[in-house]
């Protein structure tokens, strides 16, 4: 019966991963079946961990900011403000007389005034705090010592969830080191200027037309995708795009920020590398870099060039033939301008569109664009920038070459968390002797510790992602343990049957119906899950699911046309919402840092955009992978 399915689709995939799927996680933890499900301490901790993972992820996508502790200022004005309250019935009219005083002053220097306040609300209006961001990694560590605390989360099951269970392929350390040695080596490349002088490059070849423009900034967005990731095109491209539509009086920003965004989220599907949430399903089902490539290279494809179209098509009216460009002492968006007078043509008096932005671009650092504050000079580094490109080509290719390479009878390869953390050992050494060499020359002065390359890149390095990750994948063990991931799989399953007209036999092909469906089921269905509980809590959930014992009622070919759409899912359903990934939540505040308002991109405009695109492209997607499984069975 199985025997058959492993010998039609081991050339395409390996026998390494249908021994990976068909094997139940239920014998590398306690099953929750052991347990008895009628006690009411195990009833309670379990409501008690699906409650704390709903709240977990309410709390990661909405990021409340908590006022702690008042600042020392807030405590001198509050102290004088109680000193100040009558003492007796005698003192009332010369406190009424003070707060008509003060009350005939601006709102704008009683904001700014430490003394006392005319009223108990102007107080409180006044007052500043000491705040906590509950975002993905406090809230994350939160959850987890709650867990702790409370006797849900025991020894075992912590185990597993941080250090990954005996026997299997997804291991939470792994993926961290690959992610997070990627990372280093791609920011590095950042800043080193590259992507700054490409991007200049492009806005130069547009010649003053929006259309060239749209079509040259899509493809660099999609190109510098593939050989990076979607995150680090999403921060590195948004100041630029944001700039660049400042320097201009007619060029409206959303159809270029907004393609960028949706770009880099489809094109991110095509390498492992190209989101973490690729990571964590290709090693999940120890899909190696090269047949994972050889699996969604088609997908990712066409449905980046359907993206692009529908973009193009649907943002056609908005982007100007001839862009006409701003003097070059006019402000990013969002700032006050003060007009020019004897302004004639734009060709004799105003600087072209790429002199004004490499000149802004110079006078402030892409990161201070995002929030970070930090001056630096923006030049291209070229000696730098050739070394690091090839480091980072070098790599990829390390990546495929090492995934043919196996070892022993056992045919294990070389963990691709091995490779990329070489080539960030390379990354760091370099850094170090730069920064060595640089401080030698500066005889004169002092070099600060924050100028260093390596203190830029580390800054920007996605480390609360570490906490988030290992907690999340404590909390989805929980799950398991409880049986939450059992039910969530026997509704799906279900679900794929009853559209499917009938449950296919695990001895016989599935149908051409059965396919189909399932490929787009768990397409919508995972890219629907995103935008309820992020893309990387879904994506860790779901790979628990399809590995469920109750998931298995399908054949082995679905359950593998459901992990590719996993992927596809994952990623794309960042186009539906600015909730769907963290990217989203980061790429607004990236907008509203650098001008562009409420008005022109929010949450719901967001939405009108994602409803109208992503549900065509995700379409596109799973009809590819589809074919592929198709033709592969054959």
């Amino acid at each position: 019966m199985f025997s058959h399915q492993q010998t039609l689709l081991s050339p395409i995939i390996g026998s390494e991963f249908l021994t990976t799927i068909t094997t139940s996680q239920t014998s590398d933890h306690t099953s929750s079946d052991d347990n008895d499900h009628n006690n009411p301490t195990y009833i309670f901790h379990s409501w008690f961990c699906l409650i704390v993972f709903i709240i977990d992820i309410i709390f990661i996508i909405a990021s409340p900011s908590i006022p702690i502790f008042p600042t020392l200022s807030t405590i001198k004005t509050w102290y004088r403000y109680v000193k100040r309250e009558p003492s007796s019935n005698n003192n009332n009219t010369n406190i009424q007389q003070e707060e008509e005083v003060e009350e005939s002053t601006t709102n704008r220097t009683i904001a700014n005034s430490s003394g006392p306040t005319h009223s108990f609300t102007s107080l409180l209006s006044q007052s500043k705090f000491y705040h906590v961001d509950l975002d993905l990694s406090l809230a994350s560590i939160i959850a987890f010592i709650v867990l702790l605390i409370s006797g849900t989360l025991d020894w075992d099951n912590m185990k597993i969830g941080l250090i990954g269970a005996p026997g299997q392929h997804l291991q939470p350390y792994s993926i961290l080191l690959l992610f997070m040695s990627l990372s280093y080596v791609c920011v590095s490349l950042d800043i080193t200027g590259l992507f700054s002088f490409i991007a200049n490059w492009i806005i130069k070849k547009s010649n003053y037309n929006g259309h060239k423009l749209f079509i040259w900034f899509s493809l660099f967005a999609s190109v510098l995708t593939i050989f990076t990731s979607n995150d680090i095109v999403i921060l590195t491209l948004t100041p630029i795009c944001c700039y660049m539509c400042s320097c201009s009086k007619n060029l409206d920003p959303t159809p270029y920020v907004i393609s960028q965004f949706f770009l880099a989220n489809v094109w991110s599907v095509i390498l492992e590398i190209g989101n973490p949430t690729n990571v964590i399903v290709a090693l999940a089902y120890d899909l190696n870099f090269l047949v994972y490539s050889k699996w969604m290279a088609i997908p990712a494809t066409a449905s980046g060039i359907v993206c692009f179209v529908l973009l193009y098509v649907y943002f056609f009216s908005s982007i100007p033939t001839k862009i006409e460009v701003e003097s070059q002492n006019s402000e990013p968006a969002g700032k006050e301008t003060v007009p020019e007078e004897n302004t004639t043509s734009i060709e004799e008096e105003n600087p072209t569109i790429d002199q004004v932005v490499a000149q802004q671009l110079s006078n402030e650092d892409k990161s201070s664009l995002i929030g970070q504050g930090e001056e630096k000079k923006n030049d291209l580094d070229i000696k730098a920038a050739i070394i690091k490109s090839i480091a980072l080509l070098l790599c990829l290719v390390t990546l495929s070459v090492t995934s043919l390479i196996k070892f022993g009878e056992s045919g294990d390869t070389i963990p691709p968390w091995i490779v990329t953390c070489s080539f960030f050992g390379f990354s760091l050494i370099y850094d170090v002797i730069m920064d060595t060499i640089q401080f030698i020359k500066k005889r004169r002065g002092t070099v600060k510790v924050f100028e260093s390359s390596i203190w830029k890149v580390l800054k920007r390095l996605p480390w609360k992602i570490i906490p988030f990750i290992l907690s999340m994948f404590t909390i989805v063990q929980l799950l398991n343990y409880y049986g939450w991931t059992d039910l969530l799989a026997k509704r799906a399953a279900e679900l794929i049957v009853s559209l499917s007209g009938a449950n296919n036999p695990l001895d016989q092909k599935p149908t051409v119906r059965s396919l189909a469906v399932t490929t787009l089921v768990m397409s919508y269905l995972s890219a629907i899950s995103c935008n309820i509980i992020n893309n990387q809590p879904m994506t860790i959930l779901f790979t628990s699911v399809i590995s469920s014992k109750e998931y298995k009622i399908l054949s082995p070919l679905q359950r593998k046309g459901s992990m590719f759409s996993l992927i596809l899912g994952s990623n794309f359903g960042a186009n539906i919402t600015l909730f769907g990934a963290l990217a989203g939540i980061m790429f607004l505040s990236i907008l509203r840092q650098n001008g562009i308002t409420s008005k022109q991109i929010n949450y719901f405009t967001f939405l009108k955009f994602g409803l109208i695109i992503t549900p065509l492209v995700i379409l596109v997607g799973a009809f590819f992978i589809f074919i592929e499984l198709l033709l592969f069975e054959e």
